[in-house]
């Protein structure tokens, strides 16, 4: 698995993705991956500030939501989106990187895809989890992303997560544009089926 994840991560090469500088295996057998190192917080710590305003958290999504996007074009879906595996670029100009691809599926390689992720497992974060992600991993596509994107956005907007009947962004933070609401629900939909199609029809 560890070998899988190292190849298929090792083809992303985009600016808003944690990149892999190398890999391979110690002397003593054990596998190892070289990421390059990125000098800044966590998303997580950056949304804890009084100063995170609504126009930062729409460029840091955009730029979280392209980099999805690059992922799933090539056959990988993230399926653990959440602050914490999110880190800021302070050298970069404080651009977002996404990282942390350890629960990602390789779609494009069916049969190991299949081993890796038992029928009716759960995997990734609750919060952050699609509804079918939470019942069977396995099943889920790249519209459990989509999902996981609805509630960072929601987070980034507002200070908390989605849960039960929730009020739009836009009544609990002044002065957002009331579109944004639409963007938000649409992703946060509990069928996979009316859902944005595909992050680059989201981020349209």
């Amino acid at each position: 698995r560890f070998e899988r994840e190292a190849r298929g991560l090792s083809s992303l090469q985009h600016p808003n993705i944690v990149s892999i500088v190398d890999r391979g295996d110690t002397d003593g057998g054990v596998p190892y991956l070289v990421m390059e190192f990125i000098e800044g917080p966590s998303l997580r710590e950056v949304m804890r500030s009084p100063l995170f305003d609504a126009r930062a958290a729409l460029r840091i999504f955009g730029e979280v939501a392209r980099a999805i996007d690059y992922a799933h074009r090539r056959n990988v879906i993230h399926r653990d989106l959440k602050p914490e595996n999110i880190l800021l670029d302070e050298q970069a100009g404080g651009i977002a990187k996404v990282g942390d691809f350890g629960l990602a599926a390789f779609v494009a390689d069916e049969p190991s895809r299949f081993n890796l992720t038992q029928t009716h497992m759960a995997m990734g974060t609750l919060a952050y989890m699609a509804p079918e992600q939470r019942l069977d991993a396995k099943s889920a596509d790249g519209r459990a992303d989509i999902y996981s994107l609805g509630v960072l956005l929601y987070e980034l907007l507002t200070g908390s997560t989605p849960m039960g009947t929730f009020e739009p962004p836009s009544r609990l933070r002044q002065g957002l544009d009331p579109r944004v609401d639409h963007v938000v629900f649409r992703c946060l939909r509990p069928d996979p089926d009316d859902r944005f199609a595909s992050v680059a029809a989201l981020l349209e």
